[in-house]
């Protein structure tokens, strides 16, 4: 290639990675970001037909001459492309692939794999095109490497994000040095004329030649198969990728993807067929999230929302109208100005429903410092990812036989068929209807549903924004309904874990998650540290009974209710699964003012409990169970100055334990409203407090004597004048037991893991209460044996230890 041909192959290089930029666009997921590269790169850079693709979520295979000589993997936003090749090299397992590529939005890694004479150092095949050789000459010997058992060879590392900077800055022969340019120049070893007659590896020991236009691939020999069914050329915005972590999963036939977890011990042994289901599961789920209920949801809003001031002066001049009828000497004309005000209000509701809806989860999801254009985007992922949850929880019970399937196969013909011969036009959000009422006896959700104000219209004649929303659910269960379903209710738990940390919607969570240190602090991993806590209260012979009565004040996702369940499952083995469930069922309670917070709640303590739905269904072909203890409220407002007070199931009964991660939002963030007015009313509430110093008083009221408090804090009230209060307060009502300093930062100060036992009687007056006896824990980390410190320097207005770092109150 001369020098000349090398720069207008970079430059075509450098146009294409602006294109991959502007296509993705927010929506930069693993499929996304595949199906990007392949447009741009592949198709119109290196010269492959689109024919000649073979695309199946994050994973894309190039044929060239009927066989597949490229294989290109992706994951999605904050992923690192680093840890996406050994999931790349899997996906290539078994075919006949030359080149084997790992990609990130940000970055592209090309890798060439060797047979036994290459990885001595000889070149790979019997023929190698000038272009190649040139390229292995630029670059001179790069380091054989053994990948997944196969010996390859770095080609090419390209930094998408860099060229496409260098790229808005001038003419890339100017902006960009010498060394990122010969990175995009190797990029030709993967050009289809380098790649044809013969010239690409002859792999996989005899494998058949793949047939670019069949998703299903043939690469079994590793174990890996493919579903067609995980995602489509078509994907787009995706905030947070398909897999496990920031940004994804690479494809269908791969383990998950983050950017700090690649593939783990107990990953890389699970079966391929397993992982497959999952990941195919994320892919689909985030595609129909994206493609089909986020786009369709967001039109509704905006055909709603643009009509609420038209209702509200419709509703006006019909009440107008009636007063004036009636005023006047012939009332008889209030008649038709009634019929209108009825036919007004009807055609209200959905604005109304909306209004309601919108504005609960505002307020329950603290997002009241956001500006209304933020907020209307983020309500409408909030609507779709709820549509969403709510399909996904249905077909994993239908799946495991739990309810009947209504959604998908058989079932939904049946009921299509049914309505149909009773002259009745439904939808698809009939169906979700008649599913939700088919498992209502069995699992029934008590929490307010986010997607109601759409759901009760969808399909209207007269609205046809709520048409594509019917439309967009009709395509959503026919995809779900091809995906290929996890086998184990494990791994049904786990891809909806997956999915949720991916979906992009704003922070279904309890602040932060747990933070991460080095070494085997269980803070590493966000699952282990609800379960280590679980365990240190569980293995203390204070906590009562077998099921006792346990609460998360502000249980965000569910986490540490999920490790709750758990644990209450191992203490319940020898019970019947139906006694089991309702034992467990009975003693758990979540509490969040965040709606879809309690929604995730739900669904993941069902499928928590699933194995022991499954067998009590079987036990019992009508099993009736009352719904999960979730309540949608603001346990710190609720019963103030007017507000609905919080649930008697809730406030009506003492708890053994409370535990969770409370919410650090500080004084200042909170706006002047009810809330602020009723967290002014709290003893704690002092000077520049944050919220999880009034939790701490708040649960006080609901522990029963002797109970366990374990809950994760901000920890600058040790040293801050705002703290004063609490550190005065606290022993007054706890027993300390223990206080864990833990990695990381929260907007109140660093995380403080708080482990207590409540008096059995409390008085805040130091004077008045039982002197404090025994020994306080006082640790970094949550395994270190740290100091002994006596319990009684507690009761001091100074204590002894402080948050370092953390600025004065």
């Amino acid at each position: 290639m001369s020098s000349t041909e090398q720069v207008g192959f970079v430059e075509r290089v450098v146009s294409a990675c602006e294109r991959v930029e502007s296509s993705l666009g927010r929506g930069k997921t693993g499929p996304a970001t595949a199906t990007a590269i392949r447009e741009a790169v592949f198709e119109d850079v290196l010269g492959y037909d689109a024919a000649a693709a073979s695309q199946s979520g994050g994973v894309v295979r190039f044929a060239v001459d009927g066989r597949v000589a490229v294989v290109l993997a992706a994951a999605g936003r904050g992923a690192d492309a680093t840890a996406v090749v050994e999931p790349a090299f899997a996906a290539a397992a078994g075919t006949p692939a030359r080149f084997v590529v790992a990609a990130t939005p940000s970055r592209l890694l090309v890798y060439e794999r060797l047979d036994g004479d290459a990885a001595a150092g000889d070149p790979v095949g019997a023929a190698e095109s000038g272009d190649a050789a040139d390229a292995r000459a630029a670059d001179g010997d790069d380091p054989v490497e053994t990948i997944r058992g196969t010996p390859a060879r770095r080609r090419a590392d390209v930094s998408l994000a860099e060229t496409v900077a260098a790229a808005r800055r001038g003419p890339p022969s100017e902006t960009l040095d010498p060394a990122r340019q010969l990175q995009l120049a190797k990029l030709r070893v993967l050009r289809v004329d380098a790649l044809t007659d013969g010239t690409h590896d002859e792999r996989g020991g005899g494998e058949p030649a793949v047939d670019p236009a069949d998703d299903g691939g043939s690469d079994s020999a590793a174990g890996d198969t493919e579903t067609g069914t995980a995602g489509s050329d078509g994907d787009t915005e995706a905030s947070a990728g398909d897999g496990g972590g920031p940004e994804g999963a690479v494809d269908d036939t791969t383990p998950a993807v983050t950017a700090d977890d690649t593939m783990s011990e107990t990953t890389a042994t699970t079966t391929p067929e397993t992982d497959a289901e999952g990941d195919a599961l994320v892919a689909t789920a985030l595609d129909c999230l994206e493609q089909e209920l986020v786009p369709a949801v967001g039109r509704a809003h905006e055909t709603v929302s643009a009509e609420i001031d038209d209702f509200e002066g419709d509703r006006e001049a019909a009440t107008t109208a009636i007063e004036h009828a009636l005023a006047s000497a012939e009332p008889d004309a209030a008649g038709p100005a009634r019929r209108r005000l009825v036919e007004v209000d009807a055609a209200a509701e959905p604005a109304r429903r909306l209004r309601a809806a919108y504005g609960s989860w505002v307020r329950g999801a603290r997002r009241t410092g956001f500006t209304p254009g933020e907020n209307r985007r983020a309500f409408v992922r909030v609507t779709a990812a709820a549509l969403l949850d709510d399909l996904l929880l249905g077909r994993a019970l239908a799946a495991n036989g739990v309810v009947p399937e209504l959604s998908a196969g058989e079932g939904r013909r049946r009921l299509r068929e049914t309505w149909a011969a009773s002259g009745l036009d439904r939808d698809a959000s009939d169906v979700i209807a008649a599913a939700r009422e088919a498992r209502r006896p069995t699992v029934e959700r008590a929490t307010p549903d986010p997607a109601d104000w759409l759901l009760a219209h969808a399909g209207s004649e007269t609205d046809t924004g709520q048409e594509r929303v019917a439309d967009a659910l009709a395509a959503t269960m026919d995809r779900l309904a091809d995906c290929p379903f996890p086998s184990s209710p494990a791994r049904i738990a786990a891809a909806y874990d997956d999915l949720r940390r991916q979906w992009d919607v704003p922070a279904v969570a309890t602040g932060d998650d747990p933070p991460a240190v080095s070494g085997t602090d269980p803070t590493t991993d966000t699952p282990s540290f609800p379960e280590a806590v679980c365990d240190r209260l569980w293995g203390d012979e204070g906590v009562r009974g077998a099921a006792p009565a346990v609460v998360d004040p502000a249980c965000g996702d569910g986490r540490y209710l999920v490790a709750a369940a758990a644990r209450l499952r191992e203490r319940l083995a020898d019970a019947s699964p139906t006694a089991r469930l309702r034992a467990v069922r009975g003693s758990l309670t979540g509490v969040d003012p965040d709606p879809l917070a309690c929604r995730v709640t739900e669904t993941r303590l069902w499928l928590e409990l699933l194995p022991d739905l499954v067998a009590a269904t079987r036990e019992s072909s009508d099993l009736a169970l009352e719904p999960l203890r979730v309540f949608r409220t603001d346990p710190l407002a609720a019963g103030h100055d007017g507000r609905p007070p919080a649930p008697d199931a809730l406030t009506g009964r003492r708890y053994d334990v409370v535990l969770g991660r409370f919410p650090t939002v500080l004084r200042r963030a909170v706006p002047d409203g009810p809330a602020a007015a009723a967290y002014a009313d709290y003893e704690t509430a002092y000077y520049t407090y944050d919220l999880s110093a009034l939790y701490l008083e708040r649960v006080a009221d609901w522990l029963a004597p002797g109970g366990r408090l374990a809950a994760v804090v901000a920890g600058r009230f040790r040293d801050t004048r705002f703290g004063e209060k609490t550190r005065e307060r606290l022993p007054g009502w706890y027993d300390l037991a223990e206080l864990r300093e833990l990695p990381g930062s929260a907007p109140g100060g660093s995380p403080l893991l708080v482990v207590a036992r409540r008096r059995e009687s409390t008085a805040t007056d130091p004077a008045a209460r039982r002197p404090a006896d025994g020994h306080v824990t006082v640790a970094a980390g949550l395994d270190a044996a740290g100091e002994q410190l006596p319990a009684a320097v507690f009761d001091a207005d100074e204590w002894p230890v402080g948050a370092d770092g953390d600025s004065d109150g």
